[in-house]
């Protein structure tokens, strides 16, 4: 079984010479790609990029051993943002955050900007052939909780689509290792979107972001949230029960006015000394609550913008220059496939003698 070399060289050589013999219909092939190609970059529509960073802080509540400081020098990782960082970026793409920004007013408050995503990228097309979708014309709920089923079909398709589309994106920046560990966690976050209405890719990018910040402190601070609420609420109560008390030390005194004896005293004597007591259980309680405000307060993370997306964004843009070059390059490709596929047509059989037995 062996090829014989000369018959496959002739047969290579005139494949190059009936296609330089056509070249001018791969030209013609090209030119259809070239006027394709600017035709439709004329009528493209630019895609507008908003972006967004900010910067993580921890808070100033937990501290650290010397070991834990020591191996923080080192870059070691420990007590770094990596932990927050992803529990950031996974909020980011959560259906949850983007569901709530998607409820949110948009502009004029009319619309939401969910209607107008789905408006943009035509996924409203989608909707009208889906029969579970029949009837829906739009979001009027003010959160996730008390949206309707199709209310929730409707974030979970545009959802869907932002992350297949890639339209919408958030990524962590690293610092650069060194030579005892790779890269660490900078505690910088970036996100970006991209639509072709300018106005809608910065409202959504910042709906995210805010729904972000209020979800991550909220949750952050809970218990302390929860803690203080609790001590207020006693310092409230135990402060009504020394006015209460302080009133009736004050009948007791004026019905103890002029009364020589002891026993005559004792009702005054009991409210002063329940009085007092009560006075040591506010002091007491009122310092708890400074302290938990404290802890409150210090707990709270500190998420601050570095770059925010101002007018006019990023316009990403094809010309009908670019997109001609782009057609003609294609279909020139094209062109000479074509005319090989011809000649393979033509002379099939010839092939096959090509094949030894």
């Amino acid at each position: 079984m062996e090829f014989n070399s000369n018959d496959i060289k002739l047969f290579f050589g005139d494949l190059l010479t009936f296609v330089r013999n056509k070249f001018r219909y791969v030209l013609l092939v090209a030119s259809v790609g070239l006027v394709l190609g600017a035709i439709y970059g004329a009528r493209y529509k630019p895609y507008y990029k908003a972006s967004l960073s900010f910067m993580l802080n921890e808070s100033k509540s937990g501290g650290v051993g010397g070991l834990a400081s020591l191996a923080g020098q080192l870059g070691l990782g420990i007590n770094s943002p990596t932990l927050n960082e992803d529990r950031i970026l996974y909020l980011l793409g959560s259906r949850k955050i983007l569901g709530e920004a998607m409820l949110l007013p948009y502009l004029n408050g009319k619309t939401r900007i969910g209607d107008e995503i789905a408006n943009i990228f035509k996924i409203k097309e989608a909707w009208a052939a889906d029969t579970l979708m029949e009837g829906f014309d739009g979001f009027n709920s003010i959160n996730l909780e008390a949206c309707s089923f199709q209310e929730h079909l409707a974030i979970s398709s545009i959802y869907n689509f932002l992350l297949n589309s890639n339209r919408y994106h958030s990524d962590a920046l690293k610092k650069k290792g060194n030579a005892f560990v790779g890269n660490q966690a900078s505690g910088i976050l970036t996100m970006d979107f991209e639509c072709r209405n300018e106005q809608l890719s910065k409202a959504f990018l910042e709906a995210i972001f805010n729904a972000t910040e209020s979800f991550y402190v909220d949750a952050v601070t809970k218990s302390l949230e929860e803690n203080y609420a609790l001590i207020s609420y006693k310092a409230d109560s135990i402060e009504a029960l020394l006015r209460n008390k302080e009133n009736e030390t004050a009948i007791a005194a004026d019905a103890a006015f002029n009364v020589f004896k002891n026993q005559g005293k004792i009702n005054e004597m009991r409210a002063r000394k329940e009085a007092e007591l009560l006075n040591i259980l506010y002091a007491e309680i009122i310092k708890n609550k400074e302290i938990a405000r404290f802890n409150l307060d210090q707990s709270k993370p500190g998420i601050q913008v570095i770059e925010r997306p101002y007018l006019p964004l990023e316009k990403k843009d094809r010309t009908a220059i670019t997109w001609g070059l782009f057609g003609f390059t294609a279909f020139l490709f094209l062109g000479f496939g074509l005319m090989v596929f011809i000649f393979i047509i033509i002379n099939y059989k010839r092939i096959g003698n090509l094949i030894p037995a």
